[in-house]
């Protein structure tokens, strides 16, 4: 799932092979889709023409039905970074969702209620799936043992907590304490929609 079109080139230059382009129009669908492989898997990219997390999970739900054997949906895109002592995050480097603690790796900041003890979080998101978790853990350890080896540091990837809502977020306060709340690298408005949310407690 590729949020707004000026991702998309960036998106299609991660596969490695492409086959052609499918117009669902005529279907019943209002998404256009170009379908790929990246190593022995096949993958369908598709391009959200809307911010937020609404238009992300209506996307996702659309894929579902026009790709009813697909067992993993993945977000591509750009991020706010949230820098601090403990991670560094600088242009061009890479966040990967990652469950961390208490919290599943993707937290919907505004989603909640305000009570005596101020903001509550009233729902949690979801974990990523055991598979793609085991597929992140195995990424970690080839990584480490190739910038051991080349001594590169640059671009970093980051594994951890991402902040998701529906406005873009320019407040320096806010960000500074959700950071201290919940330990986030960056927000990205439409990884929430991408997760299924349960009920907190």
């Amino acid at each position: 799932i590729c949020p707004i079109v000026c991702k998309f080139p960036a998106a299609i230059h991660i596969v490695g092979e492409t086959y052609k382009s499918l117009d669902t129009r005529s279907i019943g669908g209002d998404n256009h889709y170009t379908l790929a492989r990246i190593g022995c898997h096949d993958v369908v990219v598709v391009c959200v023409c809307e911010c937020g997390t609404l238009p992300a999970a209506a996307a996702t739900k659309t894929v579902r039905l026009t790709f009813p054997n697909i067992e993993f949906y993945l977000l591509v895109g750009i991020f706010g970074g949230v820098p601090s002592e403990a991670d560094d995050i600088r242009l061009n480097d890479i966040v990967v969702s990652y469950p961390n603690g208490q919290s599943p790796g993707v937290i919907k900041h505004d989603l909640g209620k305000i009570d005596s003890g101020g903001f509550v979080r009233t729902r949690i998101l979801n974990k990523p799936h055991k598979a793609l978790l085991n597929v992140v853990n195995k990424l970690k350890a080839c990584l480490e043992s190739i910038n051991k080896a080349s001594k590169s540091t640059y671009p970093l990837i980051h594994y951890g907590t991402i902040a998701s809502g529906d406005q873009v977020i320019k407040n320096e306060a806010f960000r500074d304490d959700t950071l201290k709340e919940d330990s986030i690298l960056c927000f990205k408005m439409e990884a929430a929609g991408l997760s299924v949310k349960r009920p907190r407690g």
